[in-house]
């Protein structure tokens, strides 16, 4: 049951992973954690969407705890957003996705969570709302403002890198 869920699963969780730490490194060795205590668990929910989210809220507390453990060093602030592996995509993509990976690690962590429960894990308000413990008022909120500030901090990278010296024209 519980290895069938985690294949099912695996893209949505290491990419909620991702949406957490934006290092796709901490991501995978996230999901590692994650998969090795839902395969040693005693007890895991039966039904397959209790199972899902059960296997979200894993991962979730897997990451909290890390940044508890290891508050000396901001592990948000510090991140790489380069993606050694993006060789192979077209240059546009390549670069829509390290803009989004470095907005997403400006935003909080609350905002960052949420969202990637929703956008990236594909979860619906009240599941979210369930994974996190909250209202799902709460969670509809926290989602418009991480989409919102997600677009903004899009658009002023991208105008900042518009209007960085090396991509100006010498004018004559």
């Amino acid at each position: 049951m519980i290895r069938s869920a985690l294949t099912e699963h695996s893209r949505r969780l290491y990419g909620y992973a991702l949406s957490l730490t934006g290092d796709p490194d901490l991501a995978a060795e996230l999901f590692q954690e994650c998969a090795l205590r839902a395969l040693s668990a005693k007890r895991f929910p039966v039904e397959p969407p209790a199972c899902r989210a059960w296997l979200f809220v894993v991962l979730r507390n897997l990451w909290r705890d890390r940044l508890r453990s290891d508050r000396t060093t901001s592990a948000i602030d510090s991140l790489d957003v380069c993606d050694c592996h993006a060789v192979a995509m077209p240059e546009q993509q390549y670069l829509d996705g390290i803009a989004v990976r470095a907005a997403m690690t400006q935003l909080s962590p609350i905002l960052r969570d949420t969202l990637g429960l929703v956008d990236i894990a594909g979860f619906r308000y009240a599941e979210a709302s369930e994974i996190l413990g909250v209202p799902i008022g709460t969670v509809m909120s926290r989602v418009s403002e991480a989409r919102r500030k997600l677009a903004a901090l899009i658009v002023q990278e991208h105008a900042n890198v518009v209007d960085h010296p090396a991509t100006r024209k010498h004018r004559a």
